[in-house]
């Protein structure tokens, strides 16, 4: 057997999982495999892709290569959404000087919304620039917004034969519009074998999938939307060889960036956090490791 064989090796480690604020649940949270699933539930503007944001940045930074699909964000705004988390410059400052530049250079003639960039806010996009290309890791953003999720797992199989450094990650931005490419959306029990097709696939392609899906209106109501995102409560629901439980973390809203870190207040007693049934037709057998985030709002 390889676990008494004190010279064998694997063709490909394990992979850790890049979120530190949870690692105190152990099991999946902590290390994983290529081939398993991990699945993020949250609200419609609950900070579902900005947690994804975060565990690819810190994939990068471990040097851990993924792919993204996610019909919502095109590339360009990719790197300005990457520019406003490190550079601290605004996706507003970031359009008014591109309104700027269209109008200087193609109109000839300026508005009074266009407003270039300052020399500062350039050299710390460029320092950010500099910073960010010493990650070993690197991210493929996959550019066809119709894909099924058949033609998904055509592609990912490929790529990874093809691109080096390999793919080890996928994400999904969301699970939700991937299946409605393909699948009626009244078919319920489409989405339970949409889910199943894609862990298959990415069994064969030796990649771990991370997958944001919307939940349910009833959950949505449920979350309290009133004042100003003060933290995010992120509950661990499902957790293979760990411990499931809730953790506070903080966010920075205007720079659109998560605080890898607990909060100071862990108290949870009146705290109402999404379950892993809250999701819209989405199952959690499927996955090994299930996150939901609930917003938490300071009261006006």
């Amino acid at each position: 057997m390889r676990v008494g064989d004190e010279k064998w090796s694997p063709e490909r480690s394990p992979i850790v999982f890049p979120l530190a604020c949870i690692r105190k649940f152990g099991g999946q949270a902590v290390i994983t495999r290529t081939s398993h699933m991990t699945g993020i539930l949250g609200v419609s503007g609950g900070f579902k892709t900005t947690l994804l944001y975060l565990l690819a940045d810190n994939f990068n930074r471990l040097g851990t290569s993924s792919l993204w699909w996610g019909p919502e964000w095109d590339e360009q705004e990719m790197v300005e959404m990457l520019m406003q988390r490190y550079a601290g410059v605004s996706m507003t400052a970031m359009l008014e000087d591109e309104l700027y530049s269209y109008d200087k250079f193609v109109v000839g003639e300026a508005r009074p919304m266009g407003q270039p960039l300052s020399a500062q806010q350039r050299d710390s996009i460029k320092g950010s620039i500099m910073q960010i290309r010493k990650w070993a890791g690197k991210m493929m953003f996959l550019n066809n917004p119709m894909m099924t999720v058949d033609e998904f797992g055509e592609t990912i199989f490929a790529l990874v034969q093809e691109i080096r450094p390999r793919p080890r990650v996928v994400f999904i931005d969301y699970l939700n519009m991937l299946y409605a490419n393909g699948i009626a959306a009244h078919d319920r029990d489409g989405m339970f074998n949409t889910m199943q097709r894609l862990k298959t696939y990415c069994l064969a392609a030796d990649i771990h999938a991370i997958v944001a899906a919307q939940t349910t209106k009833d959950a949505s109501r449920s979350v309290d939307e009133i004042g100003n995102v003060r933290s995010l409560l992120i509950n661990v629901a499902k957790n293979s060889r760990g411990s499931t439980g809730l953790m506070r973390v903080n966010i920075d809203v205007a720079s659109g960036r998560i605080i890898d870190k607990p909060a100071t207040d862990q108290d949870f007693e009146f705290s109402t956090p999404l379950g892993m049934d809250a999701g819209r037709h989405v199952h959690a057998a499927p996955f090994n490791l299930m996150l939901t985030i609930t917003p938490e709002y300071s009261q006006l």
